[in-house]
């Protein structure tokens, strides 16, 4: 069956976000749309996230662990040893499951999932667009590994949604979290 999977939003980080939003508002038609902490863009829909790159680092602290992004690079290097068949990369892919098998019930509160590690005080639970999206990224792990661990989470999870206290609660915290750190 397959997976039909789309985007909310993206996360940029500039030297300076201004010229950035106006790059994109003159070039691609941008509309910029002002919000606390960052500028965004809404491009077609799609909406663009920009925020102050801050001193000479590329990772502003506290330096975050997203799950699902993790999953998309564990997926480029899987794509990338398909295409090449070189033994380093598959190793290189197998020990990054390792690491989220190992790393994966840190992203479990026990009725939502995490959207990163990030080690702020409030914990990041998933949108709901980000928690289905941890689902299908798990089923798909469970398929491209046959490991059906990631599957039991996803099921899990699955669960976690299906329950409406579970999604008052995830959409009260999410909100005070984006009310004190955005």
């Amino acid at each position: 069956m397959p997976v039909a999977v789309t985007w909310d939003h993206v996360h940029l980080r500039s030297p300076d976000p201004e010229a950035t939003a106006a790059w994109l508002r003159d070039i691609l038609g941008g509309e910029i749309v002002r919000a606390p902490g960052r500028i965004d863009v809404n491009l077609g829909g799609a909406k663009i996230f920009i925020a102050p790159l801050e001193g000479d680092n590329a990772v502003n602290p506290p330096p975050t662990h997203i799950l699902n992004g993790f999953m998309w690079a564990l997926w480029g290097v899987f794509d990338y040893w398909l295409a090449t068949s070189n033994a380093s990369t598959k190793t290189i892919f197998n020990r990054g499951v390792e690491t989220l098998l190992h790393n994966l019930d840190r992203f479990d509160t026990g009725y939502w999932s995490l959207y990163e590690q990030s080690g702020t005080h409030l914990k990041m639970l998933a949108s709901p667009f980000y928690h289905r999206l941890h689902i299908v990224q798990l089923r798909v792990m469970s398929e491209l590994t046959g490991d059906a661990r990631f599957a039991e989470v996803a099921e899990r999870w699955e669960g976690y949604a299906q329950r409406g206290s579970n999604r008052t609660r995830a959409l009260i915290e999410k909100s005070v979290f984006k009310l004190l750190h955005y």
